[in-house]
């Protein structure tokens, strides 16, 4: 199981992946990577 600190990490990097996602695929739905 993940600790609480662990996930945070990983909706931190998210985030970054995300908006990296959004400047260089303005097209680019994050989302659409969880479906």
């Amino acid at each position: 199981m993940a600790a609480a600190h662990d996930i945070e990490t990983l909706n931190k990097i998210l985030k970054v992946n995300k908006l990296a996602a959004s400047k260089t695929h303005p097209m680019f739905n994050p989302s659409d990577v969880f479906l």
